[in-house]
């Protein structure tokens, strides 16, 4: 559905790798929020359940302040990344811009580094340059933010 347009939504739960994860219901109150597109906000409810601890990356050319009034965002850190300019213009796709402001914006479960191994060893190689390009602007764009704060 998501190739058609249609809104997904899709959690993610993680934790270090000798604790197991024994939940397997939605996420009512994340610790990280990302948008892959900002129009998505005026559709679905997609702050629901963000606190002020939850860090929120969304793909869009507008200031953190503006996104923080039309989502009505209650969170500490919002991160404002242009994913589609950035994808544009290293002939990558959105989601490894994404990707990487994640890692530039929350702390994740593995390092950027190995991140960046897993796109080298695991991705089709024609992409691999574009996508590990693509990764490390997500991934600046998203440090560039914090350090705005």
């Amino acid at each position: 559905s998501e190739k058609r347009g249609s809104p997904v939504k899709a959690f993610i739960r993680y934790s270090a790798p000798t604790q197991e994860i024994r939940i397997n219901s939605p996420v009512r109150h994340p610790d990280c929020l990302a948008l892959f597109h900002e129009a998505m906000a005026g559709k679905l409810p997609v702050n629901a359940g963000v606190q002020r601890h939850c860090q929120v990356v969304v793909n869009t050319a507008l200031e953190g302040a503006a996104i923080r009034e039309r989502m009505q965002l209650a969170a500490r850190d919002i991160y404002c990344v242009d994913a589609l300019a950035l994808a544009l213009q290293s002939k990558s796709r959105v989601n490894m811009v994404m990707l990487g402001a994640l890692y530039g914006a929350a702390d994740m479960p593995l390092t950027k580094e190995s991140q960046m191994e897993a796109i080298r060893k695991n991705g089709k190689p024609a992409f691999v340059e574009s996508n590990l390009n693509c990764f490390e602007r997500g991934f600046k764009a998203a440090s560039e933010e914090t350090a705005k704060d």
